[in-house]
């Protein structure tokens, strides 16, 4: 027992050094590639977006949650998520019937634009 007990010490600590390496050579990546910072500022943008989406819906209680029960609280935070969700939905779902009548009336939208605007495109 004693052998296989320090076998899994020493793999926990090979493991444990996985991590600095791996954020190393991610670090060198976002050094040299720029498509990569590109990509990750987008999706850092859309995340922030989203959070002040939430903060101007959640402005009803100046962005506390009183409530004293842990359930209650978590039902208003799932309430908040789903309110923001929907928003986001209803905005993508509009934006592109926009960009549709835009182009049936011959404006050319092109499409990277259009994907960029898009709160649920892939980056």
């Amino acid at each position: 027992m004693r052998k296989w007990c320090n076998f899994y010490n020493h793999l926990f600590v090979a493991l444990r050094e996985l991590g600095p390496i791996e954020r190393t050579l991610f670090t060198l990546d976002w050094l040299q590639n720029v498509e990569l910072r590109r990509r990750v500022q987008v999706g850092l943008n859309k995340g922030e977006s989203k959070n002040a989406l939430a903060r101007a819906v959640f402005f009803n209680r100046l962005g506390e949650l009183r409530d004293r029960c842990f359930e209650n609280q978590r039902y208003r935070a799932s309430s908040l998520n789903l309110v923001v969700a929907a928003i986001v939905l209803w905005n993508t779902v509009y934006l592109e019937r926009s960009i549709q009548a835009l182009r049936a009336r011959g404006r050319s939208i092109d499409d990277i634009l259009a994907m960029c605007n898009s709160s649920v495109s892939i980056f």
